[in-house]
């Protein structure tokens, strides 16, 4: 009997040993604010690891770096090595493969021992000793390896859509960076224009040859101007802020920085958007609408896993028990008994959820359709107005430069000239603005299909898709 038990005592003990080789211990990670605060200030954009990230990802040594320009593939480059947002999606990622390792693990046995006086006059004391090892039918194990490897999928999918947000994010501020930083300087051009029709009209009223009126209501006009400056500076300096906040960078990373950007004075031609492939890519690309096609299937999985619960798990094992001297080794089952329910309600649950998301996949899918038209069309309004305002601004040049050589010939007066010039000024300005609302709406039709539409048009553009995508990756 103690050979019996004293081999019985040796299992399990070697049992719980084993078991507590694989036991992790706990390791505290303080989370610092003023450390955050300080890394987040140390960042810029000539990091040795922002070369590092570049290079892999462009596959160039950057032999000259700090980089003396940076174009906005770059930029987003440096957006998805530094940015915040996808550094959390990236996080999710890991929860979703954690999830897959508690979906692969077995249950573990159950160990149960007991002992109690008896009232037989030989052996007063039983005792009790079994194992019980859980067994899982109906594939439940398989089930949840499926919705672990789905959720794994969303959480890619997920990830890839932030580092689109993130592009979509980084484009807008540096279009804003340049709008404003060029608006400022046209600006300039037109509010010295004005400060010298000014001087002008203010010769030509002391020397009696107009009327007062005119000559203040051009000081109105130079006061309009340089306000409008000061509120095109006051732009400058708030979309420097944003360029930053979109790369993850601080304010003071962008001094010294100068940028580029091919091909922004040149915006894609609709011609080369069919509606029909706008469409098609707006039905089947977006990372929204896959997202949503991977929950769907998630839910589906879901839908097996509840079905196969109707099925119990039950246990099985040995059990050995000691009474009245004798030693009794018997099979022992566990089970619990499917008479009240059959999980009908989880089923219910998972059916209905299943059902709401393909109804909402099928309502999203629509909208994306029906937004990526909008856009293109809307682009090409814009585009059309570029075209036309561009022609506009060039038949104004024109005139200022007649007027200029007809001035410098003594056949027209001085503010005659200026006031080409300031028509050549607000023409040129015109189309600036248009051009960065045709190039607005050509970022909202990229959102609508999420996919750069520049691609063959400016250098290395087509890579960038895969950049985004590749940076989920990491």
């Amino acid at each position: 009997m103690r050979r019996i038990w004293a081999a019985v005592l040796t299992g399990a003990a070697l049992m719980l040993a084993g078991a507590g080789c694989n036991f992790q211990t706990y390791k505290a990670v303080p989370l610092a604010p003023q450390a955050v605060a300080a890394r987040f200030r140390r960042r810029s954009l000539t990091s040795s690891g922002l070369r590092a990230y570049l290079r892999r990802a462009e596959g160039h040594p950057f032999k000259v770096w700090p980089l003396r320009r940076w174009t906005p593939r770059l930029l987003t480059l440096a957006a998805l090595y530094y940015n915040p947002q996808l550094k959390a999606a990236r996080a999710g990622i890991g929860v979703a493969r954690a999830g897959l390792i508690t979906a692969r693990e077995r249950p573990n046995p159950v160990l149960s021992a007991g002992a109690g006086y008896a009232t037989f006059p030989h052996s007063p004391w039983a005792l009790h000793l079994g194992e019980l090892i859980p067994w899982e039918l109906a594939g439940q194990r398989t089930a949840r390896e499926r919705i672990a490897r789905r959720q794994i999928r969303a959480a890619r999918l997920a990830a890839a859509g932030a580092a689109w947000r993130v592009r979509s994010q980084l484009r807008m501020a540096l279009l804003r960076d340049f709008a404003a930083r060029r608006q400022a300087r046209l600006l300039v051009l037109q509010s010295r224009q004005q400060a010298r029709r000014t001087l002008l009209l203010r010769q030509r009223w002391q020397a009696g040859e107009i009327a007062r009126p005119a000559y203040l209501a051009s000081q109105r006009s130079l006061l309009r101007e340089r306000l409008a400056l000061e509120q095109a500076r006051s732009q400058v300096r708030q979309a420097r802020i944003a360029l930053a906040a979109a790369i993850g960078i601080p304010a003071h990373a962008l001094r010294g920085q100068s940028f580029a950007w091919p091909g922004l004075r040149h915006p894609l031609n609709p011609k080369f958007l069919p509606r029909a492939r706008l469409r098609r890519w707006a039905e089947f690309n977006r990372l929204d609408l896959r997202l949503a096609l991977e929950n769907y299937r998630v839910a589906e999985a879901r839908l097996r896993s509840q079905i196969a619960l109707q099925y119990p798990a039950f246990s099985l094992g040995p059990q050995y028990s000691y009474g009245e001297s004798q030693s009794v080794i018997q099979l022992a089952l566990s089970l619990v008994l499917p008479i009240l329910n059959h999980n009908q309600g989880p089923v219910a649950q998972a059916l209905a959820r299943r059902n709401q998301l393909a109804a909402a996949f099928a309502a999203l899918q629509a909208r994306d359709r029906v937004a990526a038209v909008a856009a293109r069309e809307q682009y090409a309004s814009a585009w059309s107005i570029w075209r036309t305002t561009r022609a506009e601004a060039r038949l104004a040049v024109r005139q200022r430069r007649a007027a200029g050589q007809i001035w410098r010939h003594g056949q027209t007066g001085r503010l005659r000239y200026n006031q080409a010039q300031l028509a050549a000024d607000l023409g040129a300005q015109a189309q600036w603005q248009a051009l960065m609302r045709a190039q607005s709406a050509l970022g909202a039709l990229e959102n609508a299909v999420q996919r750069p539409l520049h691609a063959g048009r400016v250098p290395g553009a087509a890579r960038e898709n895969r950049q985004v995508n590749n940076a989920t990756q990491k």
